[in-house]
């Protein structure tokens, strides 16, 4: 008689395969909604335009000097070399303005003229070309300051002091405005500086204009003209989108709300998984783990040359499930039984307690043999005994005809 396998209804297998791929696909969804959130939250809600401006100014300077001197009656102009010998004081003049395309409010600021001289090495000075920070108001001004040379030539003597020298050296020399500004520029705040050097050199008790190497001529010449360009951000009034359209706004709450949602089912769906995965009962893990792979059923039935191999652990039913190319089939009495079942031999693993095999003919099923699983390894080891002596006999008797 061939042998026979009644499945339940219930398929806990597909119930866990179904469980695992709702975890699986809350958790793609959760990482999608978590790369969304980074690029919608790391982006600004509204398009923004930007709004340039321009700072520049102008550095001048004079001092007056007697008609027999080099500079004649015209005096000191911008420009000049300034020699000690001939002048005691330079008047500075630095005029400044801003502009920009867009409208301003009332723009305030304050300047100061201001010389610094380094000696090269780290050492600097500063000598304050007015006697305070002058306030304006604004977008234009024009500031005035007074240098004196024996001021220049005190720092270059205490510099050449701590040098171990003579006050012969050659030291550099800035003049700068040191502006600040603030206000509104069309619909945005404004904060901006502007501190733009102008380059001399002192040597010797004179205040020698710097050169520069791009000038035309041979020498060069001093660029007392310098400027400097900004720009600040303003909303523009649009929303910014992102993906497909998509508003940043909306963006932002959608994966929210995607991250939230996945988080959730995904905690619904693998709670199960987990406290099965980790129950002390090994039914319990087996079916959490392998569902997939077994069928249930509820009896066995077999032909009367059915061998019985008892497996040590459900991963060596596995291995026999796999080399068999079977299906595992489970069913539960006093414990969860395990079974592959091909040609005659019954492989068995048992989570319960020890149990044996009993083989009862069926009334009316010549050598056919019920396995049920409740006798004692004793016991089955005795009716396996039995039956494999009643099945040397019965080839005996076929052979050679019955004794006696």
């Amino acid at each position: 008689m061939p042998t026979e396998h009644v499945a339940r209804d219930v398929n806990p297998g597909a119930r866990h395969g179904g469980r695992l791929d709702a975890v699986i696909v809350c958790a793609v969804l959760g990482i999608c909604a978590v790369i969304i959130a980074g690029l919608a939250w790391s982006r600004p809600t509204t398009t923004t335009s930007t709004l340039t401006y321009t700072q520049s100014g102008r550095l001048s300077y004079s001092a007056p000097a007697s008609s027999s001197s080099v500079y004649g009656s015209a005096g000191v102009t911008t420009g000049d070399p300034v020699y000690g010998s001939e002048v005691s004081a330079l008047t500075v003049s630095y005029s400044y303005r801003f502009r920009a395309a867009s409208p301003t409010t009332t723009l305030n600021g304050a300047e100061q003229l201001v010389a610094t001289i380094s000696n090269g090495e780290g050492l600097t000075r500063s000598i304050a070309l007015q006697p305070s920070v002058t306030r304006f108001i604004g977008e234009s001004f024009t500031a005035t300051g007074t240098l004196s040379m024996a001021v220049l030539q005190s720092a270059a003597a205490a510099f050449a002091k701590a040098g171990g020298g003579a006050g012969s050296g050659t030291y550099a020399v800035a003049i700068s405005p040191s502006v600040s500004l603030y206000g509104r520029l069309g619909p945005a705040p404004l904060s901006a500086s502007f501190d733009s050097p102008v380059s001399f050199s002192y040597t010797g008790g004179n205040l020698l204009p710097g050169t520069s190497g791009a000038s035309s001529g041979g020498g060069g010449q001093t660029s007392f003209v310098s400027s400097s360009t900004g720009s600040t951000s303003v909303p523009a009034g649009q929303p910014a989108t992102l993906l497909l359209g998509l508003s940043v706004s909306n963006a932002r709450i959608a994966s929210l709300v995607v991250l939230l949602a996945s988080l959730l089912l995904g905690g619904l769906a693998g709670w199960p998984l987990l406290r099965e995965a980790t129950s002390e009962e090994e039914a319990t893990r087996i079916a959490a783990r392998y569902g997939s792979s077994i069928i249930e059923a509820e009896a066995v039935a077999a032909h009367a040359g059915v061998v019985v191999v008892e497996l040590g652990s459900f991963e060596g039913m596995l291995q026999v499930a796999h080399r068999l190319e079977c299906p595992i089939l489970h069913w539960g009495d006093a414990g969860d039984v395990y079974a592959v079942v091909d040609s005659g031999t019954l492989y068995r693993y048992r989570t319960g307690p020890t149990l044996g095999v009993e083989l009862v003919r069926r009334s009316g099923e010549s050598g056919t043999l019920l396995v049920r699983p409740h006798l004692t390894e004793a016991a089955r080891r005795h009716i396996v005994s039995d039956r494999g002596s009643a099945l040397i006999r019965g080839r005996e008797e076929s052979e050679h005809g019955p004794k006696g």
